[in-house]
């Protein structure tokens, strides 16, 4: 019976990953890509950002599917750092450490209202591609994140991310953002 079980995880596992590899080349895809240049050319933001948050949450999905639990990254990084601390006070400051990370997560969305700055970093694969991948590291570190607040609960941490991205993102969009 647990080998069943195991099975079908591991199943459901490769599935989500493979729904999340194709997600990410169409999201970096040449046909998406001219899309946001030309809305960047124009002024208009909201392509750009709605894919940029498009990466986090994938980033923030591949580690929710991937990374069950991360008590002993926590433990070996926590005591790497404060050798001489109690275990309690560890975890209390890696679950500030998540906090903080993800409310500036929520925040760098920020980066992307600014039509310039869009522009350039379109036209500019390289810079593109090393923004596209650092995006889906920070939403991977974000479902990290959410793993560390509540272990059990991390599928609900990546809801409240994706609408507080939203209501981030959504205030600071004019009416001209999408032309």
């Amino acid at each position: 019976m647990r080998l069943g079980h195991n099975v079908s995880t591991i199943l459901i596992k490769a599935l989500g990953l493979g729904i999340l590899i194709v997600g990410y080349a169409l999201m970096v895809s040449a046909w998406v890509t001219r899309g946001i240049v030309s809305a960047d050319r124009s002024g208009c933001l909201g392509p750009h950002i709605t894919t940029a948050w498009g990466l986090s949450v994938l980033g923030m999905i591949a580690a929710l599917l991937l990374i069950s639990s991360v008590s002993s990254l926590i433990h070996t990084v926590m005591s790497a750092f404060l050798p001489h601390q109690s275990e309690r006070l560890r975890w209390q400051i890696a679950r500030t450490v998540a906090i903080v990370f993800l409310v500036g997560n929520a925040l760098a969305g920020l980066i992307w209202t600014n039509p310039t700055l869009d522009l350039f970093v379109a036209l500019h694969r390289p810079l593109r591609t090393e923004a596209d991948l650092l995006i889906l590291a920070m939403g991977f570190a974000g479902g990290v994140a959410w793993r560390t607040l509540w272990p059990k609960w991390a599928w609900l941490g990546l809801i409240i991310s994706i609408i507080m991205t939203y209501m981030v993102l959504a205030n600071t969009l004019s009416r001209h953002a999408w032309c």
